[in-house]
Order: C-alpha cells, then structure tokens, then sequence
C-alpha cells in the first residue's frame, strides 16, 4: 500500500505521525496536569481556607468564652470590664467574618448539614451571650464592681463600730478608760471611707451622708473622755458621760446603722446581679456554648477529614499522571521507531534493489530482472531502470544481428575472392600451356 504512495507524501505522514505523537503526549500530560492542578486548586482555595475559617470560629467562640468567665471575676477594675466588653465586639465580629468567609465556599452535603446546625446553634448561642452582656452591662453600669468584699468590708466595720460603742458604754457605766480612737478619721471606717471608691451615685451619697454622724459619734466620745479624766465625784462624771451617750452617742450611732443598711442594701443588689450575671453564665450560656462548639468540633472535624482526603487524592492524581505521561512517552517513542522503521523501509529497499540493479547493468549484466515496487517516485526510477535495461536489450540484440549479417557478407566476399583467385590461377595456367 505505501509503494503506492509519493515518497514526499511518506514523509509527510511520517513527521505527522511522530508530531501527533507527540500531540497526544502533550494532550495526556496536559490532562494529567489539569487533574492535578484541579485537585491542589480544590486544596488550596476551599479546603484549607475552609478549615482556615472554621478554626478561627472556634478559636474566636472560645474566646468569647473566655471574655464572658473573665467578666464573672468581681475583682475586675471598670477599665478591665469596659477593654472585656470591647472583646466581646472584636471577638463577635472576627468569628462572624469568618463564617461569611466559610459560608461562600463549596461545601458537601454532609457539610452544609453540619454547617447549617453551626449557624443555628450560633444564633442560639449569640442570643444567651446578648443576655450575657445586658446584664454584665447593667452591673458595670451599677457601679458596685466586688459586692462581696464590699459586703464583707461593710459587715467588719460595722461589727467594729458596735465594739467601739460597747466599750464606750463600759467607760460610761464602769467608768474605765476608753482605749479606742476618738479621731473619725483614724478609725477603720474612716480610713475605708478614704481610700473607697465608688461609681454608684447611691453608695457613694450614702457615704458621703455617713461622715456627719460618724464625726458625732467620734466627737462624742471625745467629750465623755473628756469627762472621764476631768474633775468632779464619780456619779456626778457618771451622770453627765451617760447625757452625753445617750442624748449624742446613740442618736448618731443610730443613724450611723441606718446608713449602713442602706450601704448593705446597694452591696446587696449588686450582689444580686453578679449572682444573675453568674447563672447566665453557668446554665443557659453554657448550654448554648456546648452545643455550638459540638456542632463546630464535629464540622471541624469533618472538614480536616476531607482535606486530607482531597490531598491523598492531589497525591494519586500526581502518581498516575505521571505514570500515564511516562507511558505515554514511551509509546509515542515505540510508535515513532516502528513509524520511522517501516517508512524508511518502504522508501530503502526499493531503492537497494535499484541500486543492485544499476551496478548488475554497469557490469554488463543484461539479464538483470528488476521489480517494481509502485507507483511512487522510487518505483518510477525502477520502472525507468527496467526500461533502459529492456532498450539495452534492444540495441544489443540488434547490433548482434548486424554483426551477423556483416560476418556473413564478409564469408561471401572471401568466397567470391577465392573464386576470382581461382580462376586467375586457371587463366595463367591456360595461357602456359
């Protein structure tokens, strides 16, 4: 069938072959890539910024978290609770980013299962934290930051203050010295009302009322002292300390109490809301955030398992497009050496037989059988090769003919000579005689 064929044709249909070869080389490599470059690209641009986005809404709710424990310590200044607030704002705004982030991604069904229960559980959990931070809010706002030690430090001096006023009446009735501080200032009260502050308006009028009937007890004192180390009978100081106990003394104490239940009542109301601040907490925001962080462990968890998947898959898909490149190399170079094997043959041996024939002519050899092989440029030169040998056939085997006709004259001519001479010789004789 290729004899038929023109030798630049065969030679075109050779380089194409080996260039479609190549082609689907290149086309098998070029797939094999776009599979791999498919598989990193689902990698790089949905799995892991997808895990990316979940780890930090877990890691921005955990701190939430956090924020929302660090606001249940009492001890808290209003600087600390007001920058813990504002954690709250950055913390709530970064995870919700990051759920905008992860929510724009492609995700399974079994993922956007778990995430919706995520998103639900979220809103959930942001309602209880809402709560959360009105009524962290409202106790900040309150003023009373540690009701308990407030609570504690009121109930002390209080305590104190009724052993003042004890042993102040035991001067008074048993007439003994008085070894307290009659100085408001240097007592225990007085230095607390001192260094206490407070951003109550309530608390903080109270003690400012306290300090006039505090000074009145204290002054008071002074005074009985004053009539305890003075002159006159022991009835007659008697008499007149008991005046002044009972006619200023316990007047100011009392109001002094009466001002210390209104101080309890503000320790007491703010106790109250950090304890309500601390059952949120404890019961329904932690309810709320177990639930949330369960769904977001168990999407976390999920999405790191597909991730690896998707990169145990980029890894196979390297694997077999290499394999498959690599094979295909090797075929496209054993159908370009069997391509190349049988067009070169088809083009060489034609050609050696007309080479054999041409040396078989130059030697003189006109015996040569020489074959055709087709119709292309090789069996061309062939069948002109024959040609010549058959013309050359030709003319020998007429210059043979004419070499035997002229051998033929030649053997008349000699004979016709002999005769002449022949008859010569006779003639002479003759002409002896």
């Amino acid at each position: 069938m290729l004899s038929n064929v023109r030798v630049g044709t065969k030679l075109m249909a050779g380089f194409l072959a080996v260039s479609a070869v190549a082609l689907v080389v290149g086309v098998m490599g070029y797939r094999g890539m776009g599979v791999v470059m498919a598989a990193y690209d689902d990698a790089a641009e949905v799995r892991l910024p997808g895990v990316r986005a979940l780890l930090t809404i877990q890691e921005r709710t955990t701190a939430l978290k956090s924020a929302e424990r660090t606001l249940l310590n009492p001890r808290l200044t209003l600087e600390e609770r007001d920058h813990e607030h504002e954690n709250f704002r950055k913390r709530t705004r970064a995870a919700e980013e990051a759920m905008k982030a992860y929510d724009g991604l492609p995700r399974r069904d079994d993922e956007e299962a778990l995430w919706r229960e995520v998103q639900t559980r979220w809103a959930a959990y942001q309602r209880e934290l809402g709560t959360y931070r009105a009524l962290s809010m409202k106790f900040t706002g309150f003023g009373v930051l540690d009701p308990a030690n407030l609570a504690a430090d009121l109930a002390q001096r209080e305590i104190e203050h009724r052993e003042w006023i004890f042993d102040l009446s035991e001067t008074v009735v048993e007439m003994v010295p008085f070894r307290r501080t009659t100085d408001p200032t240097r007592c225990a009260m007085g230095r607390w009302l001192e260094s206490y502050t407070t951003a109550n308006p309530g608390l903080a009028a109270a003690m400012k009322e306290f300090r006039r009937p505090h000074e009145r007890v204290h002054r008071s004192a002074e005074k009985i002292v004053s009539i305890l180390n003075g002159p006159g009978t022991d009835e007659d100081k008697r008499r007149r300390m008991m005046e002044v106990f009972d006619g200023e003394t316990m007047p100011a104490f009392r109001e002094v109490l009466a001002i210390f239940a209104r101080m309890r009542k503000v320790a007491a109301e703010a106790d109250g809301m950090l304890a309500a601040l601390n059952e949120q907490a404890e019961t329904r925001d932690r309810k709320a955030y177990k639930a949330l962080e369960q769904s977001l462990g168990d999407l976390v968890s999920l999405a790191e398992r597909i991730a690896a998947e998707r990169m145990q898959e980029t890894d196979r898909a390297v694997a077999t497009a290499g394999k498959v490149v690599i094979g295909a190399i090797g075929a496209g170079v054993a159908v370009a050496v069997l391509l190349g094997f049988v067009f070169s043959r088809a083009i060489t041996r034609p050609l050696q037989d007309g080479v054999r024939a041409a040396e078989r002519l130059a030697a003189g050899d006109l015996t040569a059988d020489v074959r055709v092989p087709g119709n292309d440029e090789v069996g061309q030169v062939m069948a002109a090769i024959r040609a010549a040998i058959e013309k050359l056939r030709e003319v020998v085997a007429a210059v043979q003919a004419a070499a035997g006709q002229v051998a033929a004259g030649s053997q008349e001519m000699s004979s016709g000579a002999q005769q002449l001479s022949q008859g010569a010789t006779e003639q002479a004789a003759s002409i002896e005689e």
